[in-house]
């Protein structure tokens, strides 16, 4: 804030009365220039301003680094200039009238030509405006909509990162935006005057329509009435340069494209932007991509630049020999000369004779002669867009040739050349950070574009919502126990945030850096993997744990694992689960590099999630610390389970029975879980597992709350025994539709032999019964009193079900099944199944398909009784 903001406002504020004055000013608000690019940039001519600038020199109001009179002089704002400047803004604010209760309102304060001063009552989310040449009118309740109702809209850009804003009850202007006290309510006005900010802009095409007189509050409309830019020349195009509104269809360029960029970063981005479908010649160190082989051809254009005095035909000898000695195995002869410039200039890269599959050049670290071949080459190819990234000053004939190929997507330079003085020009935008570029047409409107990566996935924004929402789950694009959680993005700082969803995953230390005292969130998110721990350790206090679902457990202290996982809710140790997998199994030695210093019976609930991770991987691990395990792992997992422990007990079952363990032993472990599970919450698995353990040895009765959570929590190998006691049960039920809407595969639960034992830990006693004989009048009443059968994949398998039943009662052929074309077999005697092939067995639900290729019929004596109050289904 500049000291403008403390001067006295008991006086009036004195409004600028001179045209050209107040444009001089607001151009110099922005920015140092010198009388020439003041005049360009006012549309005043030359001799205007100079008389200006003296007038406004002599009032104190600018000053300048040289001598008044001095060529090329910098002229820059006083103090005085910038307070007769917010004096001018005061005195058109004070002016204000009939303020509206919408806070995302907007107005025209003044306009000069197609230069805008516009105020907002919050901080407006987009980088572009739209203004309306007239107030829409208001539709009553009957009235049907014709969208604008001969509205007309022009586009007008925001020359300014943020407004300023004026308190008008205090008469002060403020560094940060106003809290919004309740949007669109009366008390935000009732007791005090608004805060407004103020903001410059200028309209995207001066000559098109008037616009709203100053003064007049509107609000942006639903939709776009037309786009920023030319339809069919920039919205038509095959690869996305970006967006500039939410709004507004993406930039899609139909003609080449230059960018005038030296930063690293911004070239990185653009050329990820740019990269589909093309033919990527460029420094590809910041994009996962590799251009690891070198076209053969691009030897033809080399040996001529390497050898500008040969006659061609002694060119032509040495490329022959060069060629073979490349690629073939025989050691040719190849001039001493040629050959040192060669493995020179080239280096150890290696060559493709297949130049179809050639994607993407790395011209990283390769020299002017290289550099030009290589573009040479890729302009006679004419098969692909061709995305070009200079770093040598080339010829001014490759550089002609470049500008006039037909397949020129996009060049990036330092600095662009009068051959690419007629293309659309990208360059950094001095206002906006990354991912946002400014982008010049040709015909002269320049607007802000945000860029886009299309290969990489990217969150959608509720454009409906008062604050935009993220979450590290939409980040990753993965599904998250915690769908819950989102992350409330401040308007204020939406725009740093999307740039640094532009960098996940690879990320920028530097830029990160720069914005973590401010913008801790945005920090974490443009962060590179290899560095996120650090980081965590300076911003976890200033974000939700969730965000830990960004941390890669390949860079991060093996050491701390647990105590990280200890910070972590259980939606992120779910997505810790499959690294850690990894890590333990990829190294035996990580076992001990991980194992935490904690004693099990206190341990916290970091070290009970790796002890399970432990147990669940004991296969993997070295045999000598299986005493550990069953020791010291075994305790500390049972201190504080976590929710996901199923594979942690199937793991134990297998390390005792590995072990050699008694039955006895197993038994009384068992015993143990089932104890601890007991004790846990409605919804924890062990908790699950041990009310099927109580059901299956007779302490507990058969209920539907328990049904529920066996059918939802277990693998149904482990509750088959019981299906068919349980699927009566909820046909039975007053709402069976609630409990069949998981996908169940009933045929291959219920339909299993007499005897098969449980694959449940604890319940090697328990043994299949088969398929009930009394459950198909229970099927046949449930689907009676169904009206309409849904088409879904859960009545499926009932039908599926059914359909096998009956064919085994009737002994017939069983109809082909709905989820798996062969599913009603497993009704049917083993020696009556055709032969089936691999192919058949695995065309549908892969449970069913599982059950065939085991060779498990479910067919059994009692199958095929036949009580007469049984009729098929239908009759």
């Amino acid at each position: 804030m500049s000291d403008t903001s403390l001067v006295d406002r008991k006086k009036p504020p004195r409004r600028i009365r001179s045209k050209h004055r107040r444009r001089v000013l607001s151009i110099l608000a922005q920015g140092e220039g010198t009388v020439s690019e003041i005049s360009l940039k006012s549309n005043l001519r030359m001799p205007h301003v100079s008389a200006e600038i003296k007038r406004m020199r002599d009032d104190g109001l600018v000053t300048s680094d040289l001598p008044p009179g001095s060529r090329g002089a910098r002229i820059r704002l006083t103090e005085s200039g910038w307070s007769i400047l917010e004096d001018d803004e005061w005195s058109k604010i004070l002016e204000l009238q009939d303020l509206p209760l919408d806070m995302h309102s907007c107005c025209v304060l003044s306009r000069d030509e197609e230069n805008l001063t516009l105020c907002f009552l919050t901080t407006p989310r987009e980088t572009m405006v739209q203004i309306p040449n007239r107030i829409q009118k208001s539709l009553s309740e009957n009235e049907k909509s014709t969208r604008n109702h001969g509205v007309s809209w022009n586009w007008a850009v925001l020359s300014e990162s943020s407004p300023r804003w004026f308190d008008c009850r205090n008469v002060e202007v403020l560094e940060s935006p106003p809290e919004l006290a309740g949007p669109g309510s009366i008390d935000a006005y009732s007791e005090k005057s608004p805060i407004i900010g103020v903001v410059r802009a200028k309209l995207l095409d001066s000559n098109a329509i008037p616009i709203i007189s100053p003064g007049v509050w509107f609000t942006q409309p639903d939709q776009i009435q037309r786009a920023p830019l030319d339809e069919p020349t920039y919205h038509r195009g095959d690869w996305i340069l970006g967006s500039p509104h939410r709004k507004s269809p993406d930039i899609r360029p139909s003609r080449p494209v230059a960018a005038a960029i030296k930063e690293r970063l911004p070239r990185s981005v653009l050329l990820r932007s740019a990269r589909v479908n093309s033919l990527l010649l460029a420094d590809l160190s910041g994009l996962d991509m590799e251009g690891v082989k070198y076209p053969i051809g691009a030897l033809d254009y080399w040996i001529a630049i390497a050898h500008p005095r040969l006659t061609e035909a002694e060119r032509s000898r040495r490329l022959a020999s060069l060629r073979d000695r490349i690629s073939t195995s025989r050691r040719t002869k190849v001039a001493e000369s040629t050959l040192r410039k060669f493995r020179k200039e080239w280096g150890s890269r290696s060559f493709s004779s297949d130049e179809s599959n050639i994607k993407s050049i790395d011209l990283r670290g390769l020299g002017k002669s290289v550099t030009e071949s290589l573009i040479r080459w890729s302009i006679g190819r004419n098969d692909k867009p061709l995305v070009i990234e200079l770093q040598h000053k080339l010829p001014d004939s490759l550089l002609s040739q470049i500008s006039s190929d037909s397949n020129l997507r996009l060049i990036i330079m330092n600095n662009v050349s009068n051959h690419f003085s007629s293309f659309d020009i990208l360059k950094i935008d001095k206002i906006r950070t990354l991912p946002w570029l400014s982008f010049q047409t040709i015909s002269g409107p320049i607007i802000p574009v945000r860029m886009k990566e299309q290969v990489s996935s990217t969150v959608d924004y509720p454009e409906d919502d008062e604050s935009t929402k993220i979450s590290p789950w939409e980040i990753l694009g993965s599904p998250s126990a915690n769908d819950e959680f989102h992350h409330e993005i401040d308007p204020h700082s939406e725009s740093i945030v999307r740039s640094a969803l532009s960098q996940f995953p690879h990320g920028d230390e530097e830029w990160a850096n720069q914005m973590e005292a401010r913008y801790p969130l945005a920090a974490w998110i443009a962060s590179p993997k290899e560095t996120r721990w650090q980081r965590w350790q300076r911003v976890s206090s200033r974000l939700d744990s969730e965000w830990m679902a960004l941390l890669d457990l390949d860079f991060l202290p093996i050491e701390r694992i647990s105590e990280l996982a200890d910070q972590a809710p259980e939606s992120v140790k779910q997505v810790f689960s499959e690294t850690i997998t990894s890590i333990l199994r990829a190294d035996p030695d990580n076992l001990l590099r991980s194992w935490p210093a904690i004693d099990p019976t206190h341990a916290n609930s970091g070290a009970a999630w790796l002890a399970s991770h432990f147990i669940q991987n004991s296969a993997w691990l070295p045999k000598e610390s299986y005493s550990d395990i069953l020791g010291w792992a075994v305790e500390a997992w049972l201190s504080d389970p976590p929710r996901e422990s199923l594979e942690a007990l199937i793991g134990l079952k297998w390390l005792y029975e590995f072990e050699n363990k008694s039955q006895e032993e197993l038994d009384k472990a068992m015993m143990r879980i089932r104890d601890v599970g007991s004790e846990l919450p409605q919804g924890h698995h062990l908790n699950t597992w041990s009310r099927l353990y109580d059901f299956s040895s007779g302490n507990r009765e058969n209920n539907l709350d328990d049904i529920a959570l066996f059918i939802h929590d277990l693998p149904n190998s482990w509750w088959a025994p019981f299906s068919s006691e349980f699927l009566i049960e909820i046909l039975n039920s007053s709402e069976p539709e609630n409990y069949l809407e998981l996908e169940i595969p009933w045929c291959s639960v219920i339909l299993r032999p007499v005897g098969e034992i449980s694959d449940a830990p604890g319940l090697s006693s328990t043994t299949h019964k088969g398929c009930s004989s009394g459950l198909l009048p229970h099927l046949h009443s449930f689907i009676r009193k169904i009206p309409d059968i849904p088409d879904s994949t859960s009545f499926n398998h009932i039908l599926d079900l059914i359909n096998a039943i009956e064919a085994a009662r009737a002994e017939r052929t069983p109809l082909v099944g709905r989820a798996h074309k062969f599913s009603g077999w497993l009704a049917q005697p083993k020696e009556k199944w055709p032969d089936f092939t691999m192919k058949m067995m695995m065309d549908g639900d892969i449970s069913i398909s599982e059950r065939l290729i085991l060779g498990k019929s479910g067919f059994h004596a009692e199958l095929i009784e036949i009580d007469d109050s049984v009729k098929p289904l239908g009759s």
